[in-house]
């Protein structure tokens, strides 16, 4: 996530110096390049914003599915049920503890029986 964000920010970098440079260059002849650069810079920046919450939030709405999955299925008294996530996913803490959860009630279910 942080290459995605960086890559970003260098490109509106790289954008808003050559916006710059065609200002020095000739006053009149760059002012619709400028623009131009600036609306390129604004879309870029637009598109990356979008592509890094989309990222964000499969990560963590994908793993707050995979364990309330999880737990519906240990609720109904299944056995062997763990949540497995992605790696890089959110969540990785509540994942572990739920799965410590289910550990300790198939050990309470064997001993039961």
């Amino acid at each position: 996530m942080g290459i995605l964000v960086g890559a970003v920010a260098a490109a509106l970098l790289v954008l808003l110096n050559a916006s710059i440079l065609m200002e020095r260059r000739s006053a009149s002849a760059s002012t619709d390049a400028s623009w131009t650069l600036i609306l390129l810079g604004s879309a870029v920046f637009l598109g990356g914003a979008i592509l890094v919450g989309v990222v964000a939030s499969h990560r963590t709405a994908g793993a707050a599915f995979a364990i309330r999955r999880s737990v519906d299925e240990l609720s109904a008294g299944k056995i062997g049920v763990r949540v497995r996530l992605r790696r890089g996913d959110e969540l990785q803490d509540l994942a572990s503890a739920v799965n410590r959860l289910a550990e300790e009630l198939d050990r309470e279910r064997a001993s039961r029986a």
